[in-house]
């Protein structure tokens, strides 16, 4: 699965990237960059588990986005329904005429 190169999100563009290392100093998968605008997952992981990162690097930006900055900071928060939106989204299509 190729990620896609770039998301809007709330009329703002964030570059995606696919690296080796995501952080030198603190490991995990993904990573959002509200500064430079970019995202970086971690190359190295299963198609479905990219995705997933993806997803909630995405919920970090909107939530950023919307002013909700206690949800952005809420790693919990936003690992489940990452977990719950990627779910509903790769097994329905929903949004189907």
């Amino acid at each position: 699965m190729k990620l896609p190169e770039k998301v809007n999100l709330l009329g703002i563009t964030y570059k995606i990237e696919e690296v080796e290392v995501v952080n030198k100093n603190t490991p995990c998968d993904g990573e959002i960059n509200y500064q430079s605008l970019e995202i970086r997952i971690d190359k190295g992981l299963a198609d479905e588990k990219k995705a997933q990162v993806l997803m909630h690097e995405i919920l970090h930006g909107l939530f950023e986005s919307l002013g909700l900055a206690e949800l952005r900071d809420d790693e919990k928060a936003v690992q489940s329904l990452a977990t719950a939106l990627y779910h509903l989204f790769s097994t329905q299509t929903i949004f189907s005429s």
